[in-house]
């Protein structure tokens, strides 16, 4: 299953980071939780969103040590993450 994700929801407005966000709206106006996303990550369920180029980007989920698991694009340089960039609700 293929999901495209249109918008995120983030903890705070000013510089947020990928862990800030906590929720995901997809094309079909469902809002879903980074918890559930992650669990449907593991599940094999593919998500992904356009980058301001029109390429696709692939969405995955992080596992740190000493963070909770957080999603960000396939392509994360570890500085930005075009995921950011989506537009929030």
């Amino acid at each position: 299953m293929f999901e495209r994700i249109t918008a995120i929801r983030v903890r705070r407005s000013k510089q947020p980071v990928v862990d800030d966000i906590f929720e995901i709206r997809l094309a079909n106006e469902e809002v879903q939780s980074t918890n559930y996303v992650i669990q449907s990550l593991e599940l094999g369920v593919v998500y992904y969103f356009y980058n301001q180029s029109g390429s696709v980007i692939k969405v995955i989920a992080r596992h740190p040590i000493y963070k909770n698991p957080y999603i960000c694009s396939e392509e994360n340089d570890g500085v930005s993450d075009e995921l950011l960039v989506l537009p929030r609700f």
